[in-house]
């Protein structure tokens, strides 16, 4: 019969395991050079996984026009992002915030979130030119921007901005 302790390690040892196999499969660790890299301890791949969890119900509740809620959901999985370093995840989660100001209309701010999802993008991209996560979410960031200045009237900076994001994703494969 397992006593509570061995449970709590066991539950621990099982979140270090999710945590570092979605490292893998995401590639989150590709985000910061390897010298400023943190160690993953049990609490960090906790907060991880609540910050992935509040993630994906912010999306839910943003895929049903519950936008205050949705924000409010990934301004928290941002701020562990943030405080973790995980600068895939924080990339996604500014473009996420950007999209819901898109559909209230509030295009200064959506510019801001897609913008500051693209300068992140960018110099991760210069750190490790083949994240594929950030090469992916580069031209869909990019095409974001173009869609704020479309909503604005300023075709000729949304043309230029779709072009961009054309390019990168035909040089990523993604047509």
């Amino acid at each position: 019969m397992k006593t509570l302790k061995s449970r709590s390690l066991m539950t621990r040892l099982c979140l270090v395991i999710m945590a570092l196999i979605g490292l893998y499969i995401w590639g989150c660790d590709q985000s910061v050079p390897e010298k400023t890299k943190i160690e993953f301890t049990a609490k960090d791949s906790s907060e991880i996984t609540k910050a992935d969890a509040k993630l994906e119900l912010g999306s839910k509740l943003d895929d049903q026009g519950k936008y205050a809620e949705a924000l409010q959901n990934y301004l928290d999985a941002l701020s562990v992002y943030e405080k973790l370093n995980k600068g895939n995840s924080v990339a996604k989660t500014y473009n996420l915030i950007g999209a819901i100001y898109f559909r209230q209309n509030n295009y200064e701010l959506a510019l801001d979130y897609f913008l500051k999802s693209y300068k992140l993008i960018t110099k991760i991209l210069e750190i490790n030119p083949k994240d594929s996560i950030c090469r992916n979410d580069n031209h869909k960031t990019l095409n974001n921007v173009g869609m704020v200045f479309a909503r604005q009237n300023n075709y000729k900076q949304a043309i230029t901005y779709y072009e961009q994001a054309r390019e990168i994703a035909e040089q990523s494969g993604n047509k």
